[in-house]
């Protein structure tokens, strides 16, 4: 009995890892077929955390993080802000998720917004009581406002500058917004932090 709860144990992660490889390889004909005869697939993760809709998302393919939704992937906090799914994330919220709580690989939910380009996720959150100068529980040591000019997303950029995220906040690596912001050639960005680091 034990050895037969193993190998089905084995079998199932073993399972979920398939669909998350091909999740990061943008395979979506064979995550299709996958689903097909497993649809249970798209709500599991790795005991890691990692789930086939982040590991997708991630890599931009959005093809594959429909056709996981429309499997009914799961979407705790960290995955709706990602998706900016409003509906979800509430519903998160309102069932007790930690506004300020991180996902398997560091980021909280706001980051997730930020990175992602969706301020109306973003606005729920810091409604919420979410910390805009957060810090990131991973080695990059970042904030929400590093990871919207990181991600190249100027309207939740200055979305958060005009909720009073830090321009000058200083990652790991030593850069701030402002510099990101800089590189990225998101000149509205770098407009609207100017008169702030003057």
């Amino acid at each position: 009995m034990a050895d037969g709860r193993w190998f089905n144990q084995a079998q199932a992660m073993a399972e979920i890892e398939t669909l998350i490889d091909l999740a990061k390889s943008g395979n979506l004909t064979e995550v299709r077929r996958l689903l097909s005869a497993q649809p249970e697939l798209a709500t599991r993760r790795l005991s890691s955390g990692e789930s086939p809709l982040m590991a997708a998302l991630y890599r931009g393919h959005h093809d594959i993080v429909q056709a996981l939704l429309e499997h009914g992937a799961a979407t705790d906090i960290f995955a709706a802000a990602a998706t900016g799914r409003g509906g979800p994330l509430r519903i998160g919220l309102i069932d007790g998720a930690d506004v300020n709580g991180m996902a398997f690989d560091g980021w909280t939910a706001l980051h997730l917004a930020a990175f992602f380009g969706h301020v109306d996720a973003a606005r729920i959150l810091l409604e919420a009581g979410a910390d805009i100068q957060a810090i990131s529980g991973n080695s990059l040591r970042n904030t929400p406002l590093h990871a919207a000019t990181a991600g190249k997303h100027v309207d939740a950029a200055l979305f958060l500058l005009a909720n009073g995220a830090d321009p000058l906040a200083l990652d790991a690596g030593g850069y701030t917004p402002l510099r990101i912001a800089e590189e990225n050639q998101l000149s509205a960005v770098v407009a609207a932090i100017s008169p702030q680091s003057g």
